[in-house]
């Protein structure tokens, strides 16, 4: 009889289903520690199914870990979860999980979905960088509370000034273990001069002490160089002659004479383009673009149209701008005019942040940009009957 009851034991317990250890509670935005384990054959090395779930993030760590960061307060079922251990095959059984929202009191501007501890730093690459050239800022999160902190993808109060910088580009990548998130952004200033990040502050919620805890990261500030000139004269003066070196010397003239002939023929082609749309005058550019507006330009076209309308209005009335203006060149060029300076440095820049950030609940619609284009056009028409010019 007692071998029998031995045997029976042994035979449940042979068919003990493995487990799921999972906290029962958490707070939105908290990582949860989730793994599985074979009470039948402890030291095996378990695969894991995880599943998609509505109201969480599963992040997996190890076939049998994950990280399961729950998106919503409520009571849920986790589900029943099938592992794998060679050509076995078991079910954990379902384990109910209550989250409740992080507190409102003591929540500030700087939380941005995070639970648990957090460390920020940042840095830029390259440390040097001239006018035109992109610039890489990268900012790291460690700790579980990087896991659900959800940094603003237009940079917003992270980067400089978009009048100062264009943002061309940003990207996010999460590690689970150790757990880090990493926010890249790519920049290019448009203006030589010191280029100012702001200080970074990142607020997330202690669990433990159940207090908001805010990390921090100085401001940075990086000069930023103009772009290099040519000069000629002591290109060709550090080539100095040698026995071997006449036929480099003529090389040399040769390319010389072919880089001015290059630069005469881009002189002359702008000097056309100028006279072209100088000819045209600013009421018949104005009335162009009005007729353009009015034609419902695709959505593609809205922002590089604007750009390329307030260009030849500008240049036709006498403004010495490039064909195609930055927000900062455009209000030096109507210094003299401090409210249309400002209101067109505003419009560029819209178009600007439309055109190179990736997409994003920040950007302007297309009809913003028109209504804020047709109110330019008003603003000009009753300006060029004087002077933009200093």
């Amino acid at each position: 009889m007692l071998i029998l009851q031995a045997a029976l034991i042994l035979a449940l317990a042979g068919d003990a289903p493995p487990q799921l250890a999972l906290p029962d509670s958490a707070y939105v935005g908290q990582p949860l520690d989730a793994h599985v384990r074979d009470p039948n054959h402890p030291q095996a090395r378990l695969t894991v199914d995880w599943p998609q779930l509505p109201w969480a993030d599963c992040l997996p760590i190890e076939p049998a870990r994950a990280w399961i960061i729950p998106r919503q307060s409520g009571t849920f079922l986790f589900p029943s979860l099938s592992t794998h251990r060679g050509d076995w095959t078991g079910r954990t059984r379902p384990v109910r999980v209550t989250v409740r929202p992080v507190p409102a009191i003591g929540r500030g501007p700087d939380f941005l979905g995070g639970v648990g501890t957090v460390g920020l730093s940042r840095r830029l690459v390259p440390d040097r960088i001239r006018v035109g050239q992109e610039l890489t800022v990268e900012i790291t999160l460690d700790g579980p509370g990087a896991l659900a902190t959800s940094p603003p993808p237009s940079g917003l109060g992270w980067l400089p000034d978009r009048s100062l910088a264009v943002l061309v580009e940003s990207s996010v990548a999460v590690t689970p273990d150790p757990p880090r998130r990493t926010v890249r952004f790519r920049i290019r200033p448009n203006q030589p001069g010191p280029l100012r990040f702001p200080p970074l502050r990142v607020s997330t919620f202690d669990p433990v002490s159940r207090r908001f805890q805010t990390a921090t990261a100085p401001g940075l500030t990086l000069d930023v160089e103009p772009p290099p000139r040519f000069d000629a004269d002591a290109a060709l003066s550090s080539q100095e002659p040698s026995r071997l070196g006449h036929l480099a010397g003529i090389a040399g003239a040769i390319s010389a004479v072919a880089l001015l002939v290059v630069l005469i023929g881009v002189l002359a082609l702008r000097r056309i383009r100028r006279a072209t749309v100088a000819t045209a005058g600013p009421a018949a550019l104005i009335q162009q673009a009005r007729n353009w507006l009015a034609s419902g330009p695709r959505d593609s076209q809205v922002p590089r149209g604007i750009v390329r309308h307030v260009s030849q209005i500008l240049r036709s009335s006498g403004v010495g701008l490039p064909a195609w203006p930055t927000p900062s060149e455009a209000a030096q060029a109507l210094a003299h005019q401090p409210e249309l300076a400002d209101a067109t440095r505003s419009l560029l820049a819209d178009c600007e942040f439309a055109l190179f950030a990736p997409q994003s609940a920040d950007q302007p619609a297309d009809h913003q940009l028109q209504a804020a284009f047709a109110r330019w056009l008003e603003r000009i028409a009753h300006t060029t009957g004087s002077r933009l010019t200093d």
